[in-house]
Order: C-alpha cells, then structure tokens, then sequence
C-alpha cells in the first residue's frame, strides 16, 4: 500500500474513532440537557481544574456576563461549584464536582471501562497504541 494510501486510511479510522467516541460522549451530554457551550465550558474545566471566570470568558471568547451564566447553570446542574476567591473575593473559582468529573470522563468509572478495553488488546497492538497516540499527540502541539 502506497503512503498516501495509507494516510487516506489513518483518516478514515481517526474520524471513525473520534465519531465513536463523541456519540458515547453525547448520549450523557443529552441525558444532562447540556448546550454546546456547557460542554465547551466542561471540556476547559477538564484540562485546567480550577478557573476564574475570566478565565472562562477568554477561553470560551465570550464576555464575562455570558461566562458566569454559564457557570451558574452547571452548578444549578451539580457539574459544578462555585466559591468566592479567599485572595480576591471580586473573583469567583470554579471547579469540577464528582458530577462533573464523571460526565467528563474524570471519574475512576470511566478509566476503569477504558483500561479494560486496552488490556483486552494484544501487547503488540497496544504498543502500536501507545506510540500512534503519542505520535498524535506531538503533532498537534506543532
């Protein structure tokens, strides 16, 4: 199989993981009524743990107003807490409740399902794993 081929392939197959992987993902965003901007505001909160709203704001490019409504909505949803800044009670910290961890994909369930999902593949096949992803990782952080 020529290169390009095989580049052509890998796309089908990275699209086909990641559809996959969103209609796991979506069928709990669903059962949640989460808009697409909750969920964009879940996935910062993800990687960052803690945030202020201006964080939010500027990550999300959206005005500050629209960030707390944001957040007010996920804490009246138990996905998230809210608590004033102990340095800058101006500000406002918001974090991930284990509500929000486990719809992010956070919580022990979750790693628990995709551990064994990767033990069930053949060492080989899981080394090949392991070095694509990394393989992805470092490109997309070009």
């Amino acid at each position: 199989m020529e290169k390009e081929e095989k580049v052509k392939q890998a796309q089908l197959l990275v699209i086909n993981f990641v559809d996959i992987i969103l209609e796991v993902l979506s069928k709990k965003w669903d059962e949640n009524k989460l808009s697409l901007a909750q969920i964009r505001l879940l996935v910062v909160l993800k990687r960052r743990k803690t945030a202020t709203i201006g964080d939010i704001a500027t990550r999300l490019h959206i005005g500050q107003s629209a960030a707390s409504s944001l957040v007010d909505g996920l804490v009246k949803k138990e996905l998230l807490f809210r608590a004033d800044d102990p340095e800058d009670r101006r500000k406002a910290i918001v974090t991930m409740t284990p509500g929000g961890e486990n719809l992010t994909g956070k919580q022990k369930g979750s790693e628990k399902q995709l551990s064994k999902w990767l033990a069930g593949m053949d060492e080989n096949k899981l080394d090949s794993t392991i070095e694509t992803i990394q393989g992805f990782m470092e490109r997309m952080s070009d």
